[in-house]
């Protein structure tokens, strides 16, 4: 059963920050190193400063980034930067942005939830997990007791239940309202009123809960519980270790969007054009699309529209070679649910990920990449250029994967292929924090 509860959440106290823009961060994951110094110098209480602590040389078990995070966290607090909220609360989350040409609008609501094994099969995720990601995120939430940032979760409510009474008071003033650096605009409601919250607790208790972003910190907080559970013999599961902090979105929200993750390429050995178009007929219509510098990105934005199109219905891509693109219609699924070798279901063959790392790069093409030579981008454009500059020898263009793949796979209890979603925009870390 999915249990969610309010929580009285930590937030930054708006008398002693003026500009909530300057101290929140994208997720931790996604910080460079330069990105990293440019927020600290944003601002002296940016979250970076507690979500990214720096390694020192001489470091010990009881002085290193994770505990000086936490001093730097209790010190936020005591001298009132940071405030706990004095109400249980949960706190709704909008974003809105642009995509696509279109303005669209994200809503969810931040809670706490109850972890659970995936065994169980109430809270499932998509992706791998690495070791040494999962270590480092342990031991922050192990010093700090604290989670900085939302496991971004997804949910069914084809009746827009859940959504129904985010609006109710969606119509008050927000708590907050910011613009980001991308011109995404952020807004923050606390939602106190018990009936509401009982009533979105009712709807979801018996659905399931999907992971969208944030495997590596889910994966964390549920060592990290089985931890604490082993060392507390008056265990009862009520203890804060018990809960992590997560934005819950339905399926059916409209702002709720996909990205497409093309891939760019070098090492690719013996290549020419009308080599691979030999060797994808069999399997594949083909058409080879020519430009002129004047229209080369005219002719991109078409194909992305004609792959918008398609990919609900058919399997398509694009390969770009700096010379041309070539489109690739998939005629039948059969050839490539028979040749993938992987011992998988055939929902996952059938992704255009798998098909295009398994049966066209590795089946047709003998590929198979080095660490390193494949590099992944949500646009187009960026891939044209790197490929124009030489960085890469030639890029996949991709459709997004679709949302009930994503459903389809994990509640399959399967993983899917790296890279295979780029849920946009990110969520804004440091916004609301879940202190145990």
């Amino acid at each position: 059963m999915v249990d969610i509860r309010a929580f009285k959440g930590t937030l930054y106290n708006p008398e002693n920050i003026d500009n909530l823009a300057k101290v929140t961060a994208p997720p931790y994951d996604i910080i460079s190193p330069a990105q990293r110094e440019n927020y600290e110098k944003k601002h002296e209480h940016n979250i970076v400063r507690l979500i990214l602590s720096q390694d020192r040389d001489n470091d010990i078990p009881t002085n290193n980034k994770y505990t000086r995070a936490t001093d730097l966290l209790n010190d936020w607090l005591n001298k009132d930067v940071l405030r706990i909220d004095s109400e249980e609360a949960l706190y709704i989350y909008e974003q809105r942005f642009e995509a696509k040409e279109r303005t669209f609008q994200r809503v969810g609501f931040i809670c706490r939830v109850k972890i659970e094994d995936f065994s169980t099969g109430v809270i499932l995720p998509h992706e791998k997990t690495y070791a040494g990601a999962k270590t480092d995120r342990h031991n922050l939430l192990r010093a700090a007791k604290t989670n900085f940032s939302q496991i971004f979760s997804l949910f069914q409510d084809e009746e827009n239940k859940v959504d129904q009474v985010l609006d109710t008071t969606r119509e008050e003033p927000p708590a907050f309202d910011i613009v980001d650096e991308d011109n995404i605009r952020h807004k923050i409601w606390r939602m106190t009123d018990p009936a509401r919250i009982e009533k979105i607790r009712e709807t979801l208790k018996n659905k399931q809960i999907f992971i969208a972003d944030g495997h590596h910190r889910y994966e964390s907080s549920l060592n990290y519980r089985d931890e604490m559970r082993g060392k507390n013999s008056g265990h009862n599961g009520e203890e804060p270790y018990n809960f992590t902090m997560m934005m819950m979105v339905s399926m059916s929200n409209p702002g709720l969007i996909i990205l497409p993750t093309h891939r760019m390429l070098k090492g690719v050995k013996d290549f020419t054009t009308e080599k691979f178009i030999e060797t994808v007929r069999p399997y594949f219509e083909v058409e080879v699309i020519g430009f002129t510098p004047e229209n080369k990105l005219e002719k991109l934005a078409a194909i992305e529209e004609k792959i918008e199109e398609m990919h609900h219905h058919d399997h398509v891509f694009c390969l770009y070679t700096a010379k041309e693109f070539i489109f690739l219609k998939l005629k039948d699924i059969a050839p490539v649910l028979e040749q993938v070798a992987e011992p998988r279901t055939d929902e996952w063959k059938k992704l255009d990920v798998t098909i295009l790392h398994h049966f066209i790069l590795k089946n047709l093409m003998n590929y198979v990449p080095e660490t390193g030579q494949v590099k992944y981008t949500p646009f187009a454009k960026l891939l044209v250029e790197k490929v124009d500059n030489q960085d890469f020898e030639m890029g996949f263009i991709l459709a997004p994967t679709k949302i009930e793949e994503v459903r389809n796979i994990a509640a399959l209890h399967e993983i899917m292929p790296q890279k295979s979603t780029y849920f946009y925009p990110k969520l804004l870390t440091g916004l609301v924090i879940n202190k145990h």
